[in-house]
């Protein structure tokens, strides 16, 4: 007999109140799940028709995209208004996930973000040319579109007229992407979405030098149709970097080829470059709004605490008013004072908009989440209070016809109910409970049998009564924005007489597009989301699966065959709690075993190990080091391991991302980073390990200086401790040659070496001599699954190993290394006005070519021989057979970086027209710190950089007439100046207080009074040019820490100049 029927015994008697309250109480464990299981149903049915009529009633049946209210024809989207929507979408359908009956609701809200997000990836995909070239060129007339037409996804006439580059907008669907993927949701369905995924990644790679038009579209605040570096787009590009390293775009279901690759080098510069900007937005923007939506939900790019609460702080107290905040300081747009007819503003018209700007109601939503986020409760009842007031609420009647669709009616929800006086209330959880108790003492007394089957009923479907023709409902519209009324106001003295403190007393007014039925989709998506966490029905883990809210460190990894971006927090178990850890701290920890605690970097328990591995270039040097008790290893004993030059891991990038019938190459032809040749790499069924362009022989000339090679490891290990974010230890290739012994810095080199081996560089930087072999087992593992086997047969590889071979007719004159260690040092300049050569014929020229050789006293004449030919026949003139100007040009260089004669490396240099490969970031990093930089020769023109530039920018500008034209040695001068300046700028910033313009040039020309001035003897033929660029770093260094004390003629000199 079950327990919920009535004994056999008491039939005869009639069954009273208490037999009822009997059988009722056997299930009250049942019921509590059934009441709250049941107010569940009812929340998310208020809110699934709230989304019907509030978002899906908009969406295009055709692109899944939504309008923009404000468009006068409903046929432009703004992609970051359509994400938005997608993701309020997908938010009601994870709660319904969670639910088993859910009617399909849960398949019904996936399928229409899935829509969404593929309706905005269709359109960009239409675009493919535009993003082969912006990946290179970052320019923005090849930028993605961010306005489409929602109902064929074609572009907007008139779109070059708006600001279309928006890095932001790229990153939030990145991000958005990752999530719903995580969610279990299909919304890359090929491989050629996949490769198009990827080339978005590279789009993004270089925002941190990528000026654009910010999420408002708008540019710099002056609305000049000017681009500018956002600490927002940098921000969001950096967290979409995180989000997709080594994701997998098909989900659980994918394959190898389906992943993500990222740049970590590009991530790292990001993460610096945002780090410096914050809490400022840009160079015009003291702060933005679109700031809470970078260091908070939905991106967190960053998770410093003090930073993020110095920035949210800082857009409080500069942008809250009493509707909302304002987007940014003196923004224009929308207010009565803007002319309408004006698409960009006159910069003296900016006053007009001080105090008179648009509050946004939409980011009190955004400080709501973020309060749920944070768990701060206060935080969430505080803006909850003000905001309610701000929502426009309206009555309609179902069935009549509306802006709306007439077959999304309203249900009452609890707190429209609460609004409404008069209305018909929905059943109350203990009115329903009373029901139900009710029929339960009326199916007593019919002898029924167990309730069984009406909980089953209550909890399956909710008691919602149907609203018949002629009811009204409520409902909420977030408001676009509020302004400031001036018809409203008694006089304009006195509001120009108004300080910002006091802008509460100016009378505001709605956004007129809410009167007329409009939603704004943006807002209203924020607000669903927000009521959606308030209510308790949504977690913060349905709304960020991939933990965005957690430090990098903290977020699941489910894939760890690829390298993963990590954070700067160290973890360490308590049986190695170190000393200098508080007694409260080991308190609160002790008697938990193996309990793991998180401390920020610079309070770590144990600090990163750099594991070096020492290769020589040929045996003979590893036998000399072997007698200073250096071990090293040979290419050829490191076999089967690869080592690779970093130019062959660029060619093995360049097939990542190939995809011919979208017109798409591979990775762009940029170098590997330090932190990329840190890592070891699986590549067709190889271990493959890089050395750092540190090393690299075919790069600038500037490696070639021992003192300055050795000055820059220990820069790289400084710079490897503070910025490694990857899981596992970073393995670092010292590439020894024989070069190196040279000249008088071999000391050094061994005292260098010495230290690795001792396991520390400094208090801070700790290392680890080890054998490659060993080395490997903790080391930071990629594989490099996209190159398949067909690609493996046809690419040609050519490690170290071969460069070994060739480089020994080169090394192998040299009959000992100490002998040549005691090379002359040479301060031979040229004059390349004045020579020997300048009338000579070509048949001399190129016979004096051929029959001399390339001796120490041969260099100058041989470099200003061949200026000679180049002069007449360019690069590519004939010397002899199959050898040109240019080979022999690169012969030179060779041949005076063995004799350091710095003059003729220059000179050649310059010629050959090399450019540093980190001049971009160089100068990226001088403009986030507020400076402008000139780059020209004393006493002639400048080129004035104020934003960033790409590579091939500066290159035109050092090698154009003003500065080439006029002289050989400022075209690679100025390069070496504009590295060392952004490495002052970094290590001492005080050196810069109060410059904001650094004119390289005039630096030059200081420099050049201050060696006349320190060398005394007029015969000293020491010019800058002869100089090694370690001791041009020096000399700069003391002109810009020593102020001179200079003779009155001395000073007159200057002055004339």
């Amino acid at each position: 007999m079950s327990s919920g029927s009535i004994p056999s015994a008491n039939r005869s008697r009639r069954p009273s109140w208490s037999d009822a309250k009997k059988v009722w109480d056997a299930g009250d464990e049942e019921d509590t799940y059934s009441d709250s299981h049941t107010q569940i149903l009812k929340k998310l049915d208020t809110y699934y028709r709230k989304v019907k009529r509030q978002i899906l009633a908009f969406q295009s049946l055709t692109t899944g995209l939504f309008p923009n209210h404000l468009e006068p024809d409903k046929k432009v989207g703004h992609v970051v208004e359509n994400v938005f929507c997608a993701i309020a979408v997908w938010s009601l359908r994870q709660c319904y996930c969670k639910i088993d009956n859910d009617q399909g609701r849960a398949h019904e809200l996936g399928q229409a973000a899935v829509k969404c997000m593929r309706g905005i990836l269709n359109c960009w995909m239409r675009q493919a040319k535009k993003v082969e070239v912006f990946k290179s060129e970052q320019s923005p007339k090849d930028a993605l579109h961010s306005r489409f037409n929602v109902f064929d996804g074609s572009e907007v006439e008139g779109a070059d007229e708006v600001g279309q580059l928006q890095i932001c907008a790229i990153s939030i669907f990145l991000i958005t992407l990752v999530q719903m993927i995580t969610s279990n949701l299909q919304i890359i369905f090929s491989m050629d979405e996949v490769n198009f995924v990827q080339q978005l990644v590279f789009a993004i790679e270089r925002a941190y030098r990528t000026p654009d038009y910010g999420i408002w579209a708008r540019g710099s605040k002056y609305n000049t149709n000017s681009c500018e570096l956002h600490a927002s787009s940098i921000g969001m590009a950096k967290a979409a970097l995180e989000a997709m390293n080594g994701f997998n775009l098909y989900g659980d279901k994918g394959a190898n080829w389906s992943v993500v690759y990222v740049d970590v080098d590009a991530h790292n510069r990001n993460r610096t470059t945002f780090d410096m900007l914050l809490p400022r937005e840009s160079a015009s923007k003291n702060s933005d709004a679109a700031l809470l939506l970078t260091v908070s939900w939905p991106t967190f790019a960053i998770h410093d605490s003090t930073l993020v609460q110095n920035t949210i702080r800082k857009c409080i107290r500069k942008l809250r008013g009493t509707h909302g905040f304002k987007r940014f300081l003196r923004d224009g747009q929308y207010t009565d004072l803007e002319s309408k007819d004006q698409r960009f503003y006159d910069p003296t018209e900016m006053k007009k908009f001080d105090k008179n700007e648009c509050e946004w109601p939409v980011f009190f939503a955004l400080m709501i989440i973020d309060g749920i986020f944070k768990n701060n409760q206060a935080q969430v009842d505080e803006y909850l209070a003000v905001l309610n007031p701000l929502l426009r609420r309206t009555t309609e009647v179902p069935g009549r016809t509306s802006s709306f669709a007439a077959i999304y009616s309203e249900t009452n929800s609890p707190r429209s109910r609460s609004s409404t006086k008069g209305q018909q209330d929905l059943y109350s959880s203990q009115d329903t409970s009373m029901i139900i108790y009710f029929i339960s003492y009326i199916m007593v007394l019919e002898n029924f049998s167990p309730l069984a089957n009406i909980r089953n009923l209550s909890s399956s479907r909710p008691l919602t009564p149907s609203l018949t023709k002629g009811s009204t409902v409520r409902r909420e519209m977030m408001v676009h924005y509020y302004y400031v009324d001036h018809s409203k106001q008694q006089s304009s003295a006195q509001s120009e007489s108004s300080d910002r403190g006091t802008n509460h007393q100016l009378p505001f007014a709605c956004s007129s597009e809410i009167l007329h039925g409009n939603f704004f989709l943006f807002g209203q998506a924020i607000w669903i989301i927000c009521q959606l966490l308030v209510d308790k029905v949504l977690t913060i883990s349905d709304l960020d699966p991939i933990r965005r809210y957690l430090s990098p460190s903290e977020r699941p990894k489910p894939n760890s065959r690829y390298s993963s971006i990590q954070d700067s927090l160290r973890y360490q178990y308590t049986p190695n709690i170190p000393k200098r850890i508080s007694n409260a701290s080991f308190d609160a920890i002790e008697g938990k075993k193996q309990q793991r605690v998180v401390v920020p970097a610079n309070v770590t328990f144990s600090d990163l190990i750099i594991q070096v591995v020492a290769i020589s270039e040929t045996v003979r040097l590893q036998q000399v080091l072997a007698t200073y008790g250096i071990q090293t290893q040979t290419p050829k004993q490191v076999e089967p391991l690869l080592i690779w030059p970093p130019a062959e891991l660029v060619k093995a990038y360049a097939n990542l991302g190939v995809n011919k019938k979208l017109g798409f190459s591979g990775r762009p032809d940029r170098p590997i980073g330090v932190l990329g040749t840190c890592k070891v790499y699986r590549i067709c069924s190889k271990t493959v390990l890089c050395y750092p362009l540190t090393f690299e022989t075919n790069d600038f000339y500037m490696s070639s200086d021992m003192a300055l090679l050795l000055d820059n490891i220990r820069t790289d290990f400084e710079f490897i401790t503070k910025c490694w974010r990857l899981k596992g230890r970073p393995i670092y290739l010292v590439m020894l040659r024989e070069r190196h012994l040279r000249g008088p810095q071999k000391s050094d080199l061994l005292e260098l070496l010495t230290q690795i081996r001792q396991g520390k560089i400094s208090s801070n930087i700790y290392v680890r001599l080890e054998r490659l072999q060993t080395a490997i087992s903790s080391a930071c593992v990629e594989h490099l699954d996209f190159l398949n086997y067909s690609l493996c047969t046809t690419l040609e590889w050519q490690s170290v190993a071969v460069h070994e071979h060739k480089n020994t007719t080169e090394v192998g004159r040299y009959k000992s290394l100490t002998d040549v260690s005691k090379m002359p040092i040479v301060v031979e300049d040229i004059d390349y006005n004045n020579h020997e050569f300048k009338n000579r014929h070509d048949e001399e020229l190129r016979e004096f070519i051929g029959n001399t050789d390339t001796s120490l006293g041969s260099l100058r004449k041989h470099a200003l021989a061949t200026y000679e030919l180049y002069k007449r026949g360019g690069l590519d003139w004939m010397i002899r057979d199959n050898y040109r100007v240019r080979n022999h040009l690169e012969h030179l260089i060779k041949e005076a970086a063995t004799w350091q004669h710095w003059a003729v490396i220059r000179f050649v240099s310059s010629l050959l027209h090399k450019i540093v490969d980190s001049l971009a970031p160089s100068v990226t990093q001088l403009l986030v710190r507020g400076k402008t930089v000139t780059l020209g020769i004393f006493g002639h023109e400048e080129a004035v950089i104020d934003r960033p530039m790409r590579p091939n920018e500066i290159f035109k500008i050092l090698y154009s007439e003003n500065i080439f034209g006029h002289s050989i040695f400022h075209a690679v001068l100025l390069q070496e100046i504009l590295i060392d300046v952004a490495l002052f700028m970094s290590t001492f910033p005080q050196l810069f207080n109060g410059i904001l313009k650094l004119r390289l040039g005039w630096v030059l020309q200081a420099m050049k009074l201050s060696l006349e001035h320190l060398k005394g003897d007029v015969e000293d033929v020491v010019t800058l040019n002869t100089l090694s660029p370690n001791e041009i770093k020096q000399l700069l260094y003391f002109v810009l820490t020593t102020d001179l004390q200079q003779a009155p003629i001395q000073a007159a000199d200057i002055d004339q100049r």
